[in-house]
């Protein structure tokens, strides 16, 4: 990773829960920082996984420590008190820094 794109962003894990109906709800963690890449996906290959929907991906590159889960949200263009606008779909470990794909909440 590029030290000059490296920005800080808002970690938010995820907690599945139930109302008082028996209804799935999420709640969120407080925000904890983390340093990462992101940029807009592009490319033949996620144009024809996305669809349509790739003006909602973003690709994010972490080498750091937090414990990153697939649903675990991230603040990228909210700050960490708000719900997180993004969700992390993916995640390949098999490479270091880590490549994640996100894709952005319907909030």
């Amino acid at each position: 990773m590029r030290r000059n794109q490296i920005k800080q962003y808002s970690l938010r894990k995820r907690i599945p829960g139930k109302d008082s109906e028996g209804g799935s709800i999420v709640t969120w963690e407080p925000a904890v920082t983390i340093e990462a890449t992101i940029w807009s996906a592009g490319g033949a290959a996620q144009a024809t996984q996305y669809g349509d929907r790739l003006a909602y991906i973003k690709n994010m590159e972490y080498s750091g420590d937090a414990d990153l889960k697939e649903f675990d949200g991230i603040c990228v263009y909210v700050d960490g008190e708000h719900e997180p606008d993004f969700i992390i779909k993916s995640i390949n470990r098999d490479v270091d820094p880590k490549v994640i794909t996100l894709e952005q909440r319907n909030v």
